[in-house]
């Protein structure tokens, strides 16, 4: 039994692959002597109307799917990058945890507007201020991906209690 594998493409720019197999031969079909297996008229595999019901599943088992989004370096594949502070902000943690984060929204020198967290306690940071951020993410505070370096440009270090 041989079986003979053809490509097409579809409505969707996919390629689809489809087997044909040759199945025992009837009379009303062809003879067995002297016809080759390429002029063996070719059964469809379904009806139209089948396949009308089943378009989407069948474009998803040819295509694979959407798949997941690859995900995005916030600061575009770059360590660290400037950003000047246009205004601070004040985020709620989590569940569990109480405490506010304190935060700044930065304008990146990619020219994307991002927020990102400041580290420590206390800061000197207001509007205009040039900072140095750096894709650290704060596990308590969803979507909060960046944080200020401390020391660098305009944000001062953490200044220790005297006791």
């Amino acid at each position: 039994m041989s079986r003979l594998s053809l490509t097409t493409t579809t409505s969707t720019g996919c390629r689809a692959s489809s087997r044909h197999s040759a199945s025992t031969p009837s009379s009303d079909q062809w003879a067995p002597t002297g016809d080759k297996w390429w002029e063996r008229p070719v059964q469809p595999l379904a009806t139209d109307q089948e396949w009308e019901e089943h378009r989407l599943l069948h474009r998803f088992h040819i295509c694979g799917g959407y798949g997941r989004k690859p995900r995005k370096h916030p600061l575009d594949n770059k360590p660290q990058m400037k950003g000047i502070v246009l205004k601070t902000l004040i985020k709620k943690p989590k569940k569990p945890n109480s405490a506010n984060r304190k935060c700044v929204l930065v304008r990146l020198t990619s020219g994307k507007e991002k927020v990102a967290f400041v580290p420590g306690e206390g800061h000197n940071l207001q509007e205009h201020s040039v900072v140095l951020c750096e894709k650290r993410r704060v596990r308590d505070v969803p979507g909060l991906k960046l944080r200020v370096i401390r020391g660098a440009y305009d944000c001062a270090h953490v200044v220790k209690k005297s006791r």
